[in-house]
């Protein structure tokens, strides 16, 4: 048993597949068969917006400026929708596309939902969301002291 596969280990009666949600049971799964990770957490800033006193908001029901291939994470606190897009992008319903080629994308209540702009530089929001940048997580360890 010493060196036996801890994802086979059957831990008070308890099999890799149990539904107990111990870290044994997150860590891998029959089905899926692989080994699964959990998201930590990310550096998350607001949007920059010099027409705002603090010079920062997390507004974004009138489109913000973000750039191409930014990854965002959105929190919205009912359902809503963000859609990405050229400058004057208006905000869409779930599923609508524009002439443009934008697309309202779905956010459910109560959750974070991360999406990235690809070719995109602007973002809209319809009503109770609020947009973070997913802030690039090198900037944390190059600037650690040593």
């Amino acid at each position: 048993m010493r060196n036996a596969d801890p994802r086979k280990i059957n831990r008070k009666h308890r099999t890799p597949n149990s539904s107990a949600g111990d870290a044994l049971n997150r860590a891998y799964s029959d089905q899926a068969g692989a080994l699964k990770t959990s998201d930590v957490g990310h550096k998350l800033e607001p949007i920059a917006d010099p027409n705002t006193a603090p010079g920062f908001t997390t507004n974004a029901t009138t489109a913000r400026k973000i750039g191409m291939g930014c990854t965002v994470a959105v929190w919205a606190t009912s359902a809503s929708t963000v859609t990405f897009g050229a400058a004057g992008v208006a905000s869409l319903a779930a599923g609508v596309c524009s002439a443009n080629g934008s697309v309202g994308i779905p956010l459910a209540a109560n959750t974070w939902t991360y999406l990235n702009s690809f070719q995109h530089e602007w973002i809209i929001t319809a009503a109770s969301a609020m947009v973070f940048i997913v802030a690039d997580d090198t900037y944390a360890s190059d600037n650690v002291k040593k």
